[in-house]
């Protein structure tokens, strides 16, 4: 993504117009700091971070997002909603997603579809973690925050839920996004990249 700031053209991977403000901030840190202007531009440009709103693929579209909170799931919401020239807004995704029970799925979930995210098929995950809310749980929280409109399942392990998933989506090109926890993705992340061509 391209934008200016005062007088200054630059370039970021990171996508979401969120990341804008965020780069923004941190120039001016950086300015205040004395830190040159070839390294602020070098910096923004290659700054990576994995697992927030990170596109593994295009064919099919697979995107990683640890996002947590409500806060995540709008930046999320958000890119979806401008990825790919906007064709992703209104189109039904394929969900992998396992969240920590310490945090609150139903305002996720809520913000998400506001934010226009149709969720096709859902497969809940446990993750290996002793705070991960239970998959049966968080497929009842799916089912009952999209009113019963979606296919929640209970899928169990996380590695196994991904990899079906994925082969689904190679399939039929449905998108795929695999949310709710860098736990999560930090379990899974492996998997999904040896199963990418």
């Amino acid at each position: 993504m391209h934008f200016a700031y005062k007088g200054e053209e630059y370039t970021t991977r990171l996508l979401g117009r969120h990341q804008v403000r965020n780069a923004a901030a941190a120039i001016e840190a950086c300015r205040i700091a004395g830190v040159s202007s070839e390294a602020i531009r070098y910096g923004i440009e290659h700054t990576v971070w994995k697992g927030r709103c990170e596109c593994l693929s295009f064919d099919p579209v697979l995107v990683l997002d640890g996002g947590h909170n409500s806060q995540c799931a709008e930046s999320l919401a958000s890119v979806l909603r401008e990825m790919m020239g906007g064709s992703l807004y209104g189109k039904g995704m394929r969900v992998v997603i396992g969240v920590m029970k310490d945090k609150d799925p139903d305002k996720m979930l809520e913000v998400l579809k506001e934010g226009g995210v149709v969720m096709d098929e859902v497969f809940t995950v446990n993750v290996n973690n002793p705070r991960s809310m239970s998959d049966a749980e968080l497929a009842n929280i799916v089912n009952y925050v999209y009113n019963g409109k979606v296919k929640a399942v209970p899928s169990g392990d996380a590695k196994q839920a991904v990899v079906a998933a994925y082969q689904k989506s190679l399939q039929d090109k449905k998108p795929l996004l695999i949310t709710g926890s860098l736990y999560l993705l930090g379990e899974i992340r492996g998997a999904i990249r040896a199963e990418i061509r």
